[in-house]
Formats: C-alpha cells, sequence, structure tokens
C-alpha cells in the first residue's frame, strides 16, 4: 500500500548474529521490540518503529517429551512465557 517493495538480501540462521552483521551496512531488519531493544542498547544498532502495522505471530517452544521432568527445562520454559508476557505489556 506504500508502494514499498521488500528485497530480501541476507539470510541468517539466526537472529542473535544480527548485531555482527548489520553495522557498517544499509541493511535493516524487523524484529520483536523486546529483541530490538536489546540489540539496540549492546549491539550499537537503531531502534525505529514501523510506519506500519505488524500482525500478531505464534511464538512456541518445543522439547523432547523425556525432557519433561528436567528442571532446568522447566525453568527456561517459564523464563521464556514470563519474558513474552511481559513484553506484551
Amino acid at each position: 500500500q506504500m508502494g514499498a517493495r521488500r528485497r530480501i538480501s541476507l539470510h541468517v540462521p539466526h537472529f542473535s548474529v544480527l548485531p555482527k552483521v548489520l553495522p557498517g551496512t544499509d541493511l535493516l531488519t524487523v524484529l520483536p521490540a523486546q529483541i530490538a531493544r536489546l540489540f539496540t542498547l549492546e549491539g550499537g544498532l537503531r531502534q525505529l518503529e514501523l510506519p506500519f502495522p505488524v500482525g500478531e505471530f505464534e511464538v512456541s517452544l518445543h522439547w523432547h517429551p523425556n525432557s519433561d521432568s528436567s528442571a532446568a527445562l522447566s525453568w527456561f520454559r517459564q523464563a521464556v512465557a514470563a519474558a513474552i508476557i511481559d513484553g506484551q505489556s
């Protein structure tokens, strides 16, 4: 609607590499706000609001059933869920 075209120049295996890849380029990325804030503080990147709305998206965790009783995995799942819920407010 805005007349912009999306040109994908780079695919990365995980968003965590972006603070090392993006500086010094004219590339940009769209990230969840919580991650963008972290990269802005720690990675020297700038954060800008998008000029259009972005729909909701699903976040899911997957693990092997044999790990259901793992205290460490249980803690991790709770920490991720809390971070996602806190980031929505």
